[in-house]
């Protein structure tokens, strides 16, 4: 194709053309500006308004605790006394389960003249002394002990007799160690 338009109006033509599509972009770049700042501004106050929701739930929170710390604090003054309790019950021994069982375990004429218990030495001889009919039952006895169990844990790890005759009665000594098992 020829172009038979002169120079210059060809020149005038586009130039016009860019003046046009400078017209359109002058138009619409304020108009996105506009557009992005009523969006952000939108943005802007939906925040806004979720942040003073939030802070206005905090402080009601915070109203609400503060009623509360006073049972927060019996409440934990309360576990520490139940930890303190627990490593007591933990550590102690069961002396009352412990005489039960031999009390029980004993066969009739055998009795208890002596024991000494001492939960900090558990593991060393401790001495019972009893008084029995015969040195059959003193042996009896010393087998029986052997076997007494507090709660399903064998009482002694060991067991030795010494056996004294007193004419119509006999004196056996036992030499015991107490099992750390029994321990809860």
């Amino acid at each position: 194709m020829i172009n038979l338009l002169p120079p210059n109006d060809r020149r005038q033509l586009a130039a016009a053309r860019t003046n046009t599509l400078l017209v359109r972009y002058v138009v619409v770049l304020p108009i996105l500006i506009i557009a992005m700042i009523a969006e952000m501004g939108a943005v802007y106050f939906f925040m806004n308004s979720i942040q003073t929701n939030n802070r206005r739930v905090i402080a009601e929170n915070e109203t609400q605790a503060a009623r509360y710390a006073d049972v927060k604090k019996k409440g934990s003054e309360y576990k520490k006394n139940l930890l303190v309790a627990k490593s007591i019950l933990d550590t102690q021994f069961p002396y009352t389960a412990v005489l039960t069982a031999i009390a029980q375990a004993l066969p009739e004429g055998a009795s208890i003249e002596q024991i000494a218990i001492d939960a900090q030495k558990l593991n060393t001889p401790s001495e019972i002394k009893m008084r029995v009919q015969s040195y059959q039952q003193a042996v009896d006895v010393k087998n029986i002990l052997q076997k007494i169990k507090v709660n399903s844990k064998l009482l002694f790890s060991d067991a030795k007799i010494q056996i004294t005759n007193y004419g119509d009665y006999y004196e056996a000594t036992y030499n015991v160690t107490f099992s750390k098992e029994i321990l809860p």
